[in-house]
């Protein structure tokens, strides 16, 4: 496998010995052996893993030590927490916890600690919370605050060819432009592109869905749709009368393996008469209108 099985470190002073340490593997751990050394349980350094191959457990010879807890089902690469174990100047035991939180599309948007295990209710390194008391010290990371509904890109031409010349982030799932041209819409050339004229529109973000199971997007529209939920075309009806007002039915839907946030792409087109578009969605628990500003946002 290429691994690396001894090192020889740099010389501190010329003329002093050499010291070098060799890797011993075996399964779900790895073993660091320095010459020279004492190794009061057989190693310098030990770091276990799980099947993963992910390190559950980090020692070294005094018994300073990590624990790595990770979020098993949700994202495989995810830290719920590391407890770390060493011994103050009077030789009693400290552990202390970082925890992390993540927002449901897996980002993690708070990190606790370190601060004293007990202050996540914890016990034991395989216990407790992610998330300290009122006295943890935390840190938060927000995203996309303040861009609320969904990001949009706007067409010159009925059929979403060529580049787009109009972006934003304000559209979400209902607008109506009447007979109007997206504000700000030009041609190719920079023009303003005319009254009347054919143009399109994506617009794109996320969606919670909030139970796992079959979902339904319908849409109401004056023109041509089609819904797309993690690349997959939910809704077509792209041949949908230019002009007047129609529903579509429910399309293929979808089907949700987990509670959690997942792509959505709307497609538009208008290439004569009002234009309007409503987005639906129904499925586990909801029903009716989409779309709102709590359910989808900016990518």
């Amino acid at each position: 496998m290429g691994r690396v099985v001894y090192v020889n470190e740099p010389l501190a002073r010329a003329g002093e010995y050499r010291r070098h340490r060799n890797i011993v593997y075996s399964t779900g751990e790895t073993r660091v052996l320095i010459a020279g050394r004492s190794r009061p349980n057989g190693y310098n350094r030990l770091v276990q893993y799980d099947v993963l191959g992910r390190m559950i457990y980090d020692v070294d010879a005094v018994g300073r030590a990590s624990y790595p807890v990770w979020r098993d089902g949700i994202e495989s690469d995810q830290l719920k927490w590391t407890d770390t174990v060493s011994r103050d100047s009077t030789g009693s035991v400290v552990v202390m916890r970082t925890g992390h939180v993540y927002d449901p599309e897996g980002r993690e948007t708070q990190t606790w600690g370190p601060a004293p295990r007990t202050e996540f209710a914890a016990t034991s390194y395989n216990n407790g919370n992610a998330s300290g008391g009122p006295g943890t010290p935390v840190s938060y990371t927000a995203y996309d605050q303040e861009l609320d509904g969904l990001a949009t890109r706007f067409w010159p031409t009925g059929d979403l060819s060529g580049p787009p010349t109009l972006h934003g982030y304000s559209v979400t799932g209902s607008v109506d432009w009447g007979t109007s041209i997206p504000g700000g819409l030009n041609k190719t050339d920079g023009t303003p592109l005319p009254a009347g004229s054919a143009w399109s529109a994506r617009f794109t973000g996320s969606i919670y869905l909030s139970n796992a199971g079959q979902y339904y997007f319908p849409v109401g529209a004056s023109g041509g749709v089609r819904v797309y939920i993690d690349g997959v075309m939910v809704t077509d009806y792209w041949a949908a009368p230019q002009g007047s007002y129609t529903t579509s039915g429910n399309g293929v839907g979808f089907t949700a393996p987990a509670a959690k946030r997942y792509s959505v792409t709307v497609e538009y087109k208008n290439t004569s008469g009002p234009a309007k578009i409503d987005l639906f969605w129904s499925g586990p628990g909801v029903s009716g209108p989409g779309a709102s500003r709590e359910s989808v946002t900016t990518v």
